[in-house]
């Protein structure tokens, strides 16, 4: 189990934008019918509260849903809401890399981030090692795991 913190003295310039931009927290599919008498499903996504723009919706059309199939609605729902929520990234830097290199964790291993109020499990999905003149320096790439 590795949890990269600046506590810990392993992370160094961590860096988070959180962009609320694009986020949609409301989405409202527009299902069979016609007119005023179109079948409407409304989910909220729950995260009205914390994103600065409170309230924001998109419309879907749904038509290719049958009357009464709500599995299909909340299926389609969530995944418009997943599609259009908040983008987080997230940077940092691993002080002394090359001696944690295949000893603290290695290629494909599952690690933790921690700054402040954020987290997030990652794994290590690529490492590239240059060696000059100053020794070896190790980059690993780190994807979120899904």
């Amino acid at each position: 189990f590795v949890v990269f913190k600046p506590e810990f003295g392993n992370m160094q310039s961590p860096n988070l934008t959180l962009d609320w931009r694009e986020e949609k927290t409301v989405v409202y599919l527009l299902g069979q019918g016609s007119g005023g008498y179109r079948d409407v499903y409304s989910m909220h996504s729950g995260d009205e509260a914390s994103t600065p723009y409170s309230f924001s919706m998109v419309a879907v059309d749904a038509r290719q849903v049958e009357n009464g199939d709500y599995t299909q609605y909340i299926t389609q729902a969530k995944d418009e809401l997943a599609k259009n929520r908040a983008k987080t990234t997230f940077s940092f830097e691993i002080t002394r890399a090359a001696e944690q290199y295949r000893q603290v964790w290695d290629l494909g291993d599952r690690v933790t981030v921690q700054w402040d109020d954020y987290q997030a499990d990652l794994r290590i999905v690529g490492v590239a090692v240059e060696v000059g003149a100053d020794g070896e320096a190790v980059t690993p790439r780190l994807e979120a795991t899904g």
